[in-house]
């Protein structure tokens, strides 16, 4: 066994497929785009990754975006069930209401059907929320 290891190809049929670049930038560019409050442009996370090119940026973001996509969504319809909850932060203990805790807001809605709610995904038995 002289010859080269293969690697294998984490990319393939994914939006990493014949990336040039390290995966590991590739979960940096996640990362900036999940945390941010207001989303990132693409000059900003060109400037925060040293890519090369706004394109290069630019169409990380939407390969990105196109990955959040659920294929073949539907508005919700018929009863619909809402829920809010806050998580992280710790709370002042003089503080009063709910408004004042440092918790980030973490809000659900899902369809009501006979057996239970949410709605399936494709053929495995996952639930969309």
């Amino acid at each position: 066994m002289s010859g080269p290891i293969a690697r294998p190809d984490c990319g393939l049929a994914t939006a990493f497929h014949k990336t040039r670049r390290p995966l590991t930038l590739w979960f940096w560019a996640m990362y900036l785009m999940t945390t941010s409050k207001q989303g990132i442009s693409a000059k900003e996370l060109k400037r925060q990754l040293g890519l090369g090119s706004y394109q290069t940026a630019w169409a990380w973001l939407h390969k990105l975006r196109r990955c959040m996509i659920v294929p073949n969504r539907e508005p919700l319809k018929g009863d619909i069930e809402v829920d809010e909850t806050y998580c992280g932060g710790l709370a002042d203990e003089n503080a009063k209401g709910r408004s004042v805790m440092k918790k980030t807001v973490l809000a659900c809605a899902v369809e009501k059907d006979g057996n239970g709610c949410g709605r399936e995904l494709g053929s495995n038995d996952q639930r969309l929320c």
